[in-house]
């Protein structure tokens, strides 16, 4: 039996040559440019959209915003180098400069500099270290209802301190308004709002003229606000306790629970209900709890830059980091048998 196949089924198949250009190696300039051309005018928004508010754009691959001040538009980096929050969220707090949302860093329009640091006081050391790139063309919680009328510090002074498994921050001075040299005069009081009390003290964070319930009285707590591994977060008020915990669902989203602790029994919980029903489930878990929530899904860190005020975050980080040989035997000593990170 004779097989016959067609030669056109078997010939050798030859790669083609196509004509023209094959890519841009030959023109790296163009080829880098695919979010376009620095160093040119591009139009970003109609100048009548341009107001004394920061306005986001994006240009180039970047987050920028443009802004008015005097008659003359300014454009800026969208990023705090402080912990990345849109400046754009942000306003003017003193002429001729935009100041931060999150904790009042404030940069010149014209150069970029760090004038200010808010919450840090007029002498902050980080001023003058700090330059934002420009473009030719808890600060954060003051509009928070929980405390329109309650006295808000510009700045305080704190300090660290641990005690067992938490760590505190302890407040040592308070300064209800201040003078910031070449920007003007920065306060936290206004008529609508309570006197700010005479002393420092660390039972809620503003003070109080309440009287603190016994129970939380007899803990003798250094601070109001502290922390604790694997993540929780305690406010101490003259008459409950707030706890967040933090739970991790995965490594991107974690489930926030919040608790408040009131000391009472019987009927005498009646009016804590009504409280919280009819003014702080909304005013503080709602509003107030979301505005932070807004801070964490916009910060950008790292890379960050930090401050004075940010020991209380260090200290959270070191407290994270401790997981020394010394701190094993501790757990070995009372019946846990610590898991091997390492172990599949």
């Amino acid at each position: 039996m004779t097989e016959t196949v067609d030669r056109r089924q078997v010939r050798k198949h030859r790669a083609g040559r196509l004509p023209g250009r094959q890519d841009w190696s030959s023109w790296p300039h163009y080829q880098a440019a695919k979010a376009g051309f620095r160093g040119y005018w591009y139009p970003v928004c109609f100048s009548s959209q341009v107001g004394e508010k920061p306005r986001q754009v994006t240009l180039l691959g970047e987050r920028l915003f443009v802004i008015r001040d005097k008659g003359k538009v300014f454009g800026m980096k969208d990023r705090c180098p402080h912990r990345g929050v849109p400046l754009s969220y942000g306003n003017k707090q003193f002429p001729g400069t935009v100041s931060c949302v999150y904790h009042g860093w404030t940069f010149d329009l014209e150069t970029g500099d760090l004038k200010a640091a808010i919450t840090d006081g007029p002498k902050s050391p980080i001023c003058g270290k700090v330059t934002q790139p420009t473009y030719d063309a808890k600060y954060l919680h003051r509009t928070a209802l929980w405390r329109l009328f309650k006295p808000m510090p510009v700045w305080n002074t704190t300090r660290i301190v641990k005690r067992g498994r938490w760590i505190y921050r302890v407040q040592q001075e308070q300064f209800w308004d201040a003078d910031f040299p070449g920007l003007g005069r920065w306060t936290g009081l206004a008529w609508y709002k309570l006197k700010p009390p005479k002393e420092t003290k660390n039972i809620g964070n503003t003070s109080t003229h309440r009287e603190v319930n016994p129970t939380i009285a007899a803990q003798e707590f250094p601070g109001f606000a502290s922390v604790s591994m694997p993540g929780v977060l305690r406010i101490v008020y003259p008459t409950f306790i707030h706890y967040e915990f933090y739970v991790p669902v995965d490594e991107g989203n974690h489930l926030y629970v919040g608790v408040l602790a009131d000391f009472k029994k019987g009927w005498k919980t009646l009016p804590f209900y009504a409280k919280y029903l009819g003014a702080v489930r909304w005013l503080f878990h709602g509003q107030f709890s979301g505005q932070d929530k807004w801070m964490v899904e916009v910060t950008d860190a790292p890379p960050e830059k930090l401050y004075r005020p940010d020991d209380s975050l260090l200290q959270w980080r070191k407290l994270a980091e401790d997981v020394t040989e010394e701190r094993l035997d501790r757990l070995r000593e009372q019946g846990f048998e610590p898991a091997d990170a390492t172990a599949e």
